[in-house]
């Protein structure tokens, strides 16, 4: 599914939101080159030339890096953009966040075969809790930025996504152990009634 398919199902006026995990990492926290070319030539799996608006992610570089490859993708697809990105969030991955996997935390990661999720729901459950919280009124935000019918590209991180597809899903839905693989995401969608979906 892609999110010209998210726009058919669910109508030209609802806003959808497809937040994904940011391209592979190099050693310096950057995105590889070869994966920039990758995205620059053929795009992210879930994204389709009916994007038009961008945020530019987290406070890492490497989720700005991924949606500016994307965008160009997009513009070599014809595609308009609004010309004013949504600036990046914190929320969506920050130096606090990412600071609980520290020695210890991978420690038990690996010997527990812990994921990015699972690690902080088992670790640090009160720290996810808080997140989710930011986490929420993020995407409420992001929302009221877009009009009727805008499709957003959201760089973000593992556990982020995972984060915000157990924030939004239905009880018997949820997913303790979901992992999201780099470029791999979910769509959040508004529909014209304020109702708010979550599609894996």
């Amino acid at each position: 599914m892609d999110t010209a398919e998210i726009t058919a199902q669910f109508g030209l006026k609802a806003k959808v939101l497809f937040i994904f995990r940011h391209g592979y990492k190099a050693s310096d926290n950057h995105i590889t080159l070869e994966c920039l070319q990758d995205i620059m030539k053929n795009g992210v799996p879930g994204a389709a030339p009916n994007i038009n608006v961008i945020h530019l992610g987290s406070e890492f570089v490497r989720t700005r890096e991924t949606v500016e490859a994307l965008v160009i993708w997009l513009l070599r697809n014809g595609v308009k953009i609004h010309e004013r990105p949504i600036p990046s969030d914190y929320r969506l991955g920050n130096s606090e966040i990412f600071g609980l996997y520290n020695v210890e935390t991978k420690t038990n990661m690996q010997a527990q075969g812990l994921n990015n999720y699972q690690a902080l729901a088992q670790l640090h459950p009160d720290a996810l809790k808080d997140w989710k919280e930011e986490l929420e009124g993020c995407m409420e935000e992001a929302f009221d930025m877009l009009e009727e019918g805008d499709v957003c590209a959201v760089p973000c991180h593992s556990p982020t996504v995972e984060a915000v597809y157990n924030i939004f899903s239905a009880d018997g839905q949820k997913d303790p152990n979901m992992y999201i693989k780099e470029l791999e995401g979910i769509f959040l969608v508004e529909d014209e009634n304020g109702n708010i979906h979550i599609i894996r």
